[in-house]
């Protein structure tokens, strides 16, 4: 709120990486809706007949404002409230009655076999126990036992709260395909539920690009403005596959990935590949933080597979040509990142001579030189400016990628530590900094903690 000349002003500040002569009075209309329903509460709280707004964007580069003037009548104001409230109310009502069809189907399921196999009943009471208590279960089965169902019918007994999700991560197809099916058997048999699956990123474009840029990407356009509409369709299906997104997705002209993302918010069982739990990078962090709202239980299927795998996540490599491919991506651009790119280049040809001199052309270090941090954070940053200030050239898309490379580079060297070790390595003539993890079992362990 601001007060000039005694004159109230219900102001919403919002910080944007984009320019702001791109921005005008319907960029994310959200913005203006939320301005709204803080003036209108003001306005009846205060018994006025009606009232000043201003929706402020701020670059987050350049600190300048771009700034929105609204004069408020209180029938506007109370109109757009009530109206506001009552889809609101609406559409929390239908979560409310999908939660409760969902609680009572699930008290009336049954295993949908006439019998157990060996060994089945004992796996499926420990499953439900040890999600009861919060724990977590290594569960070694032989081929045959039925393990997804064994897995998938306690888990979902087990279900008691709104908040509740399970989260069933694999990293083949089949087995993705197998726990798709196996729900499905349950809803045609009564059980009220809802499945989302959920694909990579690079699986679902449309475009099938070789880099996601939002800013050129005709999907992601006015993406939130036709997300309630296109919600509301997928939450008619108890089963949300690929096709479904899909066919939603290109009805709306939206992004099939982030819509899917989106869908999850209301879906009670989620299946996609191990990435989503444990990648750093790629992790869902609204389902996976301690700030998160929901209640998530993992069931990580063939968690052998999780060794290698972890070990790659938390594993990365940037070649000196990806920094004189970025340079040359980005000349004649401003601010000019030729300096800080010429310094990398210069601090990793300095080994040139050193691993002549080594055998195995590698030299490993366990800890990462600090210099090295720096001048990729320096880069980092000299890059973001740079597509704030140049929406569009020939070469952004390569030089997004080659950014996105430097910032994993970065994320993954916050988790370095005793079982990492930084690696200059020359390959073909080509100076190689890696990052490679040896052991990423205290990273598994923390992620799984309860």
């Amino acid at each position: 709120m601001l007060l000039i000349n005694e004159e109230v002003i219900i102001e919403e500040i919002k910080s944007t990486n984009k320019k702001l002569e791109d921005i005008d009075e319907n960029y994310h209309l959200e913005y203006l809706a939320q301005l709204k329903i803080y003036a209108s509460l003001y306005l009846v709280k205060n018994k006025l007949t009606s009232i000043k707004g201003r929706l402020t964007f701020i670059n987050a580069d350049s600190y300048e404002t771009k700034i929105f003037n609204y004069s408020f009548e209180k029938a506007e104001l109370i109109s757009f409230y009530q109206q506001s409230v009552k889809d609101y109310l609406v559409w929390h009502e239908q979560l409310l009655n999908d939660y409760l069809k969902r609680r009572k189907t699930i008290q009336e399921l049954r295993f949908p076999f006439p019998d157990y196999r060996y060994g089945q009943k004992e796996l499926m009471k420990a499953i439900y126990c040890i999600i009861k208590e919060k724990k977590i279960l290594y569960a070694m089965a032989p081929t045959g036992i039925g393990k997804t169902i064994s897995v998938l019918y306690p888990s979902i007994k087990s279900l008691k709260e709104m908040n509740e999700k399970i989260f069933y991560l694999t990293a083949k197809s089949t087995q993705k395909e197998q726990a798709i099916n196996t729900v499905s058997n349950m809803v045609k048999s009564g059980l009220s539920i809802r499945l989302l699956a959920i694909n990579s990123k690079e699986e679902m474009c449309f475009l099938s690009s070789e880099f996601c840029d939002v800013d050129s990407c005709p999907y992601a356009k006015d993406f939130f403005q036709k997300m309630r509409e296109a919600v509301k369709d997928a939450l008619r299906h108890s089963i949300i596959t690929k096709s479904v997104v899909y066919e939603i997705a290109g009805k709306y002209t939206i992004c099939p990935f982030e819509f899917s993302l989106n869908i999850s918010n209301y879906c009670d069982i989620i299946v996609c590949d191990y990435n989503y739990l444990f990648d750093p990078i790629v992790k869902l962090q609204r389902y996976f933080t301690d700030e998160t709202e929901f209640k998530a239980h993992a069931l990580v299927d063939e968690a052998h597979n999780l060794v290698d795998r972890s070990r790659n996540m938390l594993s990365c490599e940037i070649s000196i040509d990806a920094f004189k491919e970025l340079k040359r991506s980005l000349r004649g651009k401003k601010p000019t990142i030729n300096s800080k790119v010429n310094q990398m280049i210069n601090y990793l040809n300095e080994y040139i001579p050193k691993l002549e001199a080594e055998n195995n052309q590698r030299m490993v270090f366990t800890v990462i030189d600090s210099s090295f941090l720096q001048l990729l954070n320096d880069i980092i940053e000299k890059c973001h400016k740079i597509f704030v200030e140049n929406s569009s050239f020939k070469n952004r898309i390569k030089a997004v990628k080659l950014y996105f490379e430097c910032k994993k580079f970065l994320k993954i060297a916050d988790f370095f530590g005793e079982s990492h070790r930084f690696v200059i390595e020359l390959n073909d003539e080509i100076v190689w900094a890696k990052i490679i993890c040896l052991d990423a079992a205290n990273y598994l362990s923390n992620t799984l903690k309860p």
